[in-house]
């Protein structure tokens, strides 16, 4: 189950770092709807596995429900400040649509992309980690 929770945080974590560096485009866009289409794949097989496995209480639901928003949230808000771009995407608005990655024309502040990435890093990342080596030591124990 750990492992699966890893998968999530790594298919919700590229689209974010693509997005920190490369300028925002369809093909980017088109991307980050892969991922949370397969974010949310996984999220379904970890839930399942789950119930298999032990009781899932209504809490971690609901806590689940609101992590698998989370990257769609992102997307939406992503999406409108770069309508041109999402609506290109879809074959509308007046850009045309750009596939391929480039690197931002205006780059962000370095302490802006070092905050959001030591951010994941300590507070989803680590905890991650801690779950597995959790885990790992309960089934060696078992």
């Amino acid at each position: 189950e750990s492992l699966l929770h890893l998968v999530q945080f790594g298919l919700v974590g590229l689209p974010i770092v693509g997005m920190l560096f490369l300028d925002v485009n369809a093909g980017l866009l088109l991307a980050a709807v892969v991922f949370i289409l397969l974010h949310h794949a996984v999220a379904f097989v970890d839930v399942r596995y789950a119930n298999s496995t032990r009781a899932v209480t209504p809490v971690e639901q609901m806590v689940h429900s609101f992590l698998e928003l989370l990257p769609i949230t992102a997307f939406l808000l992503i999406g409108a400040l770069h309508f041109g771009q999402l609506a290109a995407l879809f074959g509308g608005g007046a850009e045309s649509a750009q596939w391929m990655p480039r690197p931002k024309p205006h780059p962000l502040p370095l302490w802006s992309s070092a905050s959001v990435l030591t951010s994941a890093f300590v507070l989803n990342f680590l905890p991650y980690g801690e779950e597995l080596v959790r885990c790992l030591r309960t089934a060696r124990t078992v």
